[in-house]
């Protein structure tokens, strides 16, 4: 990790700096240095937020569209943009001119990550329209299936099933984004999670910088070490 900017080599006569040192919406580049006879592979991206111990970045080459037909005929044109990774405030880059609109990949006050749809991957997509298009033919009728007596009789009294609805328990995000989700962690997160864990148990890191979700669930140290030593990571 980087703690001086004059640790930073220079490119194409701009220095390096710590990705840290650049605010939300700006642009940077990431030169990788390479065995092969080409010297560098770059790779160009746009800082989301900075938080504790970690900063999310999106990478222009993971945005992509891809365009499928339905059952029924229609197509659909994906726009997928690029899924949030959490780097080191450390990691060296090269500042590059721009700034970008970041909205889609942030909460109300730009505090958490939160994916909108334009950003769900292609999976998650095609995987819900499937869905969707199951509903609608499980709801139409069967060809040759008359409805039988209790149907009709329960359909003149004006009686139907009563359906109850159960409300869905939501649970904070594991890795203290502040998120809301249905299981332990929102897609991705938990590799953010583990992230941490590991950088307070090598010294990266200190105990006080976690997440207060974080901090409250492992309560010291020794805590996040059993947690480590449990988990497959």
């Amino acid at each position: 990790m980087l703690t001086d900017e004059s640790e930073c080599d220079m490119i194409d006569g701009v220095r390096e700096v710590p990705l840290r040192s650049l605010a939300p919406g700006r642009r940077f580049e990431l030169v990788l240095s390479a065995t092969t006879p080409y010297p560098h592979k770059r790779h160009q991206g746009t800082v989301i937020r900075h938080g504790p111990g970690t900063s999310a970045v999106v990478l222009d080459h993971a945005e992509k569209e891809r365009t499928f037909t339905t059952q029924e005929g229609q197509v659909v044109v994906l726009h997928v943009a690029g899924g949030v990774q959490y780097w080191s405030p450390g990691t060296a880059v090269r500042p590059i001119p721009g700034e970008r609109d970041i909205s889609r990949w942030t909460s109300k006050g730009g505090t958490g990550i939160g994916l909108t749809p334009e950003a769900e991957t292609q999976d998650e997509m095609e995987e819900k329209e499937k869905q969707m298009t199951k509903e609608r033919h499980a709801a139409l009728p069967l060809p040759g299936t008359a409805a039988t007596k209790t149907d009709k009789k329960a359909k003149a009294k004006g009686k139907a099933s009563p359906k109850v609805k159960v409300a869905k328990t939501l649970n904070d995000c594991k890795c203290g984004c502040g998120e809301k989700v249905g299981g332990n962690f929102r897609q991705g997160h938990d590799a953010r999670y583990y992230s941490i864990l590991k950088k307070v148990k090598a010294g990266e890191m200190t105990f006080a910088q976690m997440p207060k979700l974080m901090q409250s669930e492992h309560k010291d140290v020794a805590g996040v070490k059993r947690a480590l030593a449990n988990s497959k990571h």
